[in-house]
């Protein structure tokens, strides 16, 4: 924990330095041949009071914030920055030094931008406000009234004209990395949510997206290409975006720190989060109430980092990893940025409107971390239980084969203790009959009817062991009860197919088949089990189909199907279909078990499939047969 505690700090340290080292020098003098000049020393706020009263002002006085800006002589013309993407309003004034002292003489208007007005009457069309200020020999003095988010401060650059072009590319080529930086995890956790089957990754690709949406409003790119004719809509998107980011936070949150049933309290705190921001979010859609943006993100940052820290000493796998993204969004996005607009910016070397670019950066990094660490513990529990699957699938092999043995050696044994007792009852029959006629002399009566007595009593004694071994005679298969089976089926797989919105449908049957219980469900669940891995949408049917000596066993899917050459690949060990492969499914042994099985018990398997439409799996399984009788 302390060394990323540590990689944090030097990361956050890092960014800094290299921010603060290429900020351009804080002097209001411009020299002849500048190219970006920072104007942090050649502005000021300022008082309504304090702004010459004979401006053509729209706006009350009183309202929004008030900004002079000084400017020497240029010597070329420039490009104004005024260092925000836009505003609910905006006037901008410019007076030279050399204008006369009579009040409404030298004042001219270089942007005057109403509530309602379109990115077309923006004076130069870009997704920053710019001004374009030609060269002038004379100092001017420059006016700007304005009203936009909070307080958020104008960090304003003069650029030489000529120059410009160089520095917007370079900007937009910094964003296209950064973006392009972020959309590389999108893939990256939706490989990861196929191939463990946690929802979380999903919904985290979801909140790199809304990031992504929400630093492209705030760069301007939302007005400049997607509402360019809805200047309200383009001044709520921000908040509108913010909130739609929390939102997928909390239902991140929630699946990646398994707060239901790790943390049932903080469970219902999110939950209460979340309508709360989405109430808040959709208040802001419909009357623009933006007041309650702030604390609500500041509210929640402070119950994010408690679950995050929680999940880390309930030891919840990569819970470190997120718990540092997390409060690296936290600190810059809502603290960071938070007071830059409603105070002041404690840097003002950094644009405020960097803070998210940095936070919501660093969170990827470090939750691509966490990711990639959820990948190598699921890939050490893979093949822990590949071993485990293949070993217990031997024993079992090993162990009905021996029972079968002992079984078929019993019905051996019974039969050859029957087939002696009938052998030996036929010489019993002859003394029986030499018996009664030795019996025919008087002088013999009595030894006769001794023999006669001890013929019958040893004859009673071998029909009783007859009917024994008649009544004891064992076979070596059990009845199964296909209904129990399939019912427990149905329990086993039901919570299964709901978590990923499947239907799952199994006809219920009263057949009674010969075999072993254990193995075929065995084999059926692999096969249910593969069917619901692999079918994204739709239905899985089970059912059994009576026909002739056999019953048939189906399992039917929606799923992504097979063609003939993947098909024959599927029988062998560690072969997997494509969509298997590129998702990261299973370990490639399902089928190979199966027909590992189905051939110890006499079974047999067919598999019908069609690419884009799914597939069905057919296990004919041999009907009861009853045992005749045993031969006297």
């Amino acid at each position: 924990m302390q060394r990323l505690l540590l990689l944090c700090a030097i990361w956050c340290f890092s960014w800094l330095t290299m921010v603060a080292q290429a900020a351009p020098e804080k002097v209001c003098k411009i020299d002849s041949d500048f190219h970006k000049v920072a104007l942090q020393d050649c502005s000021a706020a300022i008082e309504a009071e304090a702004v010459p009263p004979h401006l053509p002002v729209l706006q009350e006085r009183q309202r929004g914030q008030w900004v002079k800006l000084s400017l020497p002589s240029l010597s070329h013309d420039a490009i104004l920055d005024l260092g925000i993407p836009d505003a609910f309003w905006i006037e901008v004034f410019a007076r030279t030094s050399t204008a006369s002292d009579t009040p409404n003489s030298g004042w001219s208007t270089l942007m005057q931008l109403q509530p309602q007005s379109t990115f077309a009457e923006r004076p130069v069309l870009h997704r920053k406000l710019l001004l374009q200020l030609a060269a002038s020999a004379q100092a001017r003095e420059i006016y700007i009234h304005y009203q936009t988010h909070g307080k958020t401060p104008l960090q304003m650059h003069l650029y030489a004209e000529r120059n410009f072009g160089h520095f917007d590319a370079m900007n937009n080529l910094i964003n296209g990395i950064l973006f392009g930086l972020m959309m590389v995890v999108v893939p990256l956790v939706v490989l990861v949510f196929r191939s463990i089957h946690h929802s979380s990754y999903q919904i985290y690709a979801g909140l790199v997206l809304a990031n992504l949406a929400f630093l492209a409003q705030v760069e301007g790119y939302g007005f400049q290409f997607l509402w360019t004719e809805s200047p309200q809509m383009n001044m709520r998107m921000p908040g509108i975006l913010a909130l739609i980011v929390a939102l997928w936070h909390v239902a991140f949150a929630i699946g990646f720190l398994q707060m239901r049933g790790r943390m049932v309290k903080l469970y219902f705190w999110h939950i209460g989060a979340f309508w709360l921001i989405f109430l808040v979010m959709i208040l802001h859609a419909l009357f623009g109430i933006d007041d309650l943006a702030l604390p609500v993100a500041f509210s929640y940052s402070i119950l994010v980092l408690v679950a995050a820290v929680r999940g880390v000493q309930l030891k919840v796998p990569a819970a470190r990893f997120y718990l540092i993204g997390t409060s690296v969004e936290v600190f810059f996005v809502v603290f960071m940025l938070g007071i830059s607009i409603t105070f002041a910016n404690p840097f003002p070397f950094i644009s405020a409107l960097d803070y998210p670019k940095i936070g919501y950066m660093g969170e990827a990094i470090f939750f691509a971390a966490a990711v990639w660490n959820q990948i190598r513990l699921f890939n050490e529990r893979q093949a822990e239980q590949r071993v485990r699957r293949l070993a217990e699938t031997e024993q079992l092999l090993q162990a009905e084969q021996a029972k079968l043995e002992a079984l078929e050696k019993a019905k051996q044994q019974q039969l050859q203790l029957a087939s002696a007792s009938h052998d030996i009852a036929q010489p019993l029959a002859s003394l029986r009959f030499a018996a009664a006629a030795l019996g025919q002399k008087v002088e013999n009566r009595a030894v006769a009817e001794h023999l006669e007595q001890t013929l019958t009593y040893a004859q009673a004694m071998l029909r009783d062991m007859i009917a024994r071994a008649r009544e004891e005679h064992v076979t070596a298969e059990e009845e199964i009860d296909v209904h129990q089976m399939l019912q427990q089926l149905t329990r086993e797989f039901e919570a299964t197919a709901q978590q990923k919105s499947l239907r799952l449908n199994v006809h219920d049957s009263q057949l009674k088949i010969a075999g072993s219980s254990l193995l075929l469900y065995r084999i059926l669940s692999n096969l249910v089990s593969n069917a619901l891995r692999y079918t994204a949408k739709g239905r899985v049917v089970v059912g059994v189909r009576r026909k002739s000596e056999a019953a048939v066993f189906q399992v039917w899917d929606t799923g992504p199907g097979m063609d003939p050459v993947q098909l024959a690949k599927l029988s062998s060990a560690f072969e997997r279909g494509p969509q298997a492969e590129q998702a990261a499914h299973g370990f490639g042994l399902g089928l190979y078990i199966v027909n590992s099985l189905c051939r110890q018990c006499g079974y047999q398997l067919a598999v019908s499939s069609e690419p884009g439409k799914g597939s069905v799996f057919s296990l004919s399984v041999p009907l009861i047969k009853r045992a005749s009788s045993l031969p006297l």
